[in-house]
């Protein structure tokens, strides 16, 4: 998986951290796009982003169309 809270990624399980990675870019890192996801999980984050990373992000998911994505929102 991959966030962009250091804390959230330190905190991870042990047998799970080589699998997490942190976001410093604005972009989508390319070692997840090249990891080829199957599940896309987003919780309070679409209000965070700007017109065009949600719209880079879509691209992305709609070019992996085996990718399932689940789009939280906090109410």
């Amino acid at each position: 998986g991959c966030d962009i809270s250091e804390y959230a990624i330190n905190q991870s399980d042990r047998d799970i951290e080589e699998y997490c990675y942190l976001i410093k870019e604005q972009a989508i890192p390319q070692k997840i796009i090249d990891a080829k996801p199957n599940w896309l999980i987003s919780k309070d984050v679409f209000e965070h982003m700007e017109l065009d990373q949600i719209d880079s992000l879509l691209n992305f998911v709609n070019k992996n169309r085996n990718l399932l994505c689940i789009f939280l929102q906090k109410k």
